[in-house]
């Protein structure tokens, strides 16, 4: 490579990062219980343990400094006085003891794992979810950069969807963040982000509403309180609550032993908003989440055998659930089987069956909800069902009372949210989009980066429906014929000529001299 240009040689430098850092997961990391199995003697083992320090090793589980200091006549474990072995074992009790309340810190992870796996797959396979599982995955998406990425509450309630958007890859990892926070995920957590994003997410957005956050509430808000998040999240699993200072200063305490720029490293990326963690490069940034991996023991393989576990259980679940849906059909007017008729069926005591069920019905319906009070052929529905104009509130709710539903439907807000007119409403006096007009901030879209080649460009950032305003255009009304003069004019650089059609009518915006 001596003699190859620096973007030949980059893709290389890269593939030696990623293989350095797989070998320092898998070569460089010992377990000090593995080190008290395979030297009994506390001598050999306490002088092997700073060899190992010194040349650069990572150990897991260390005890107390006091502890690994040897007198001058201490010869080994089987000669030591008296006092010596009871401190010792005081002194190996407490380090059982903090490394069980950090464990306990994630726990949550580690107990809610399978559910969330388990939710997972169901959007994976297109499966309707209830509220209570699309609020379960938020929360697991939230611990997830609390205890295991570290980061203050405040940090995870700033992340935005357009910083998302802006996420890179970099040395196996996905680089993303705020100006509070940097992380780097795995693929598998980013992967579960991204299905948070595309397929929960949107359903929280409402009309008329300007949250850019990342992670919104029911009711269409950003998260105002991860902290009240976790301490829910926490109470669904009848665990006690952990809290996220705990969790950093534990990390802080296990990083005593490493090298002080290591140490500077885990600080920066625990930081807050501090100059230092502005100013990170995203190899500095996917190099200390692998050092924090290493510290808490954690390993990408050991989480991808846990996601296989469970996406293997995920096939029997699905094949048990279409025959309890075969057994107990799906419809707009049934009622869902109680416990006494699923346990003589011989499906299980829980209520994952049951939930489920209620929640294909509940799609069913908002399904027939939509199609009556959108739908423009007549002699599909009554016509007493089309509307040229948004159904009121209480006409949703007249309709649903007189199919007879008692519970489990969609409320008429929402069906009154959802609906769309059949044809172009008028925009003159729309306050809405003379708000967004006027500052110039549209809801759902973000500008990110796509390289030194294509320059900066416009994403979406929530699905749009037909016939809903995106953003406006300015500039010059001219006839489509002088905007395709225009456009053969226009060589190696950006195009701002937007063509549409008026009835039979072509036209062209002409932007191209007009300043944002």
């Amino acid at each position: 490579m001596k003699k190859s240009t620096p973007e030949e040689r980059a893709p290389e430098v890269q593939k030696a990062r990623a293989s350095n850092r797989d070998w320092i997961r898998s070569n460089r990391t010992w377990d000090y219980k593995q080190l008290c199995e395979l030297l009994s003697d506390r001598r050999s083992r306490i002088t092997m343990v700073k060899e190992l320090l010194r040349r650069g090793f990572f150990i897991k589980n260390q005890p107390q400094e006091s502890d690994v200091t040897l007198d001058p006549d201490d010869n080994s474990a089987t000669t030591a006085p008296a006092t010596t072995t009871m401190t010792t074992t005081a002194a190996a009790a407490r380090s059982a003891t903090s490394s069980t309340r950090e464990a306990d810190y994630s726990s949550i992870l580690r107990v809610a794992e399978p559910d969330f796996l388990r939710i997972n797959g169901n959007l994976q396979n297109g499966l309707a979810l209830s509220n209570t599982e699309k609020t379960m995955y938020r929360y697991y998406c939230e611990a997830l950069l609390v205890f295991c990425h570290m980061q203050r509450p405040q940090a995870v309630e700033n992340l935005t969807d357009a910083e998302w958007v802006k996420r890179i890859q970099h040395g196996g990892r996905v680089v993303t963040g705020t100006s509070s926070m940097q992380i780097a995920l795995t693929l598998d957590e980013e992967a579960w982000f991204q299905m948070y994003y595309k397929q929960i997410r949107p359903d929280s957005i409402r009309h008329g509403k300007f949250s850019r956050g990342f992670f919104l509430s029911s009711s269409g808000e950003a998260v105002h309180s991860v902290s009240q998040d976790m301490n829910h999240f926490h109470e669904l699993y009848k665990l006690s609550t952990s809290k996220s200072q705990d969790v950093r200063r534990a990390v802080e305490t296990a990083a005593k032993n490493l090298t002080a720029d290591q140490q500077k490293a885990i600080r920066i990326y625990l930081a807050c908003g501090t100059a230092d963690s502005k100013m990170l490069q995203p190899h500095k940034i996917v190099d200390t989440a692998v050092l924090l991996d290493s510290l808490s023991g954690k390993s990408e393989e050991t989480s991808a055998a846990a996601t296989s576990d469970v996406i293997m259980g995920q096939h029997t679940f699905q094949k048990d659930f279409s025959a309890f849906v075969a057994r107990f059909p799906v419809s707009l007017e049934g009622q869902p089987p109680c416990k006494k008729q699923r346990v003589d069926s011989g499906y299980p005591e829980d209520a994952t069956f049951y939930l489920k069920w209620r929640a294909s019905q509940y799609a069913k319906r908002l399904e027939y909800l939509m199609l009556t009070f959108m739908s423009k052929n007549y002699f599909i529905l009554p016509s007493e069902h089309f509307t040229l104009r948004k159904p009121t509130a209480a006409t949703v709710a007249r309709h649903i009372a007189k199919e007879g539903w008692k519970a489990n439907y969609p409320k008429p807000e929402k069906i009154q949210w959802l609906w769309k007119p059949a044809p172009k409403r008028t925009i003159e006096t729309d306050t809405f989009i003379i708000r967004c007009v006027s500052e110039q901030v549209w809801p759902g879209l973000a500008i990110k980066d796509f390289g030194a080649e294509q320059g900066h460009g416009v994403v979406a950032t929530r699905p749009f429906s037909k016939d809903e305003i995106v953003c406006d255009f300015h500039g010059k009304l001219i006839t489509g014929a002088e905007g395709e003069a225009l456009l053969e004019g226009i060589h190696n650089e950006a195009m701002c000529l937007f063509f549409f059609k008026v009835g039979q009518r072509s036209l062209c915006i002409d932007a191209q001299t007009v300043p944002y």
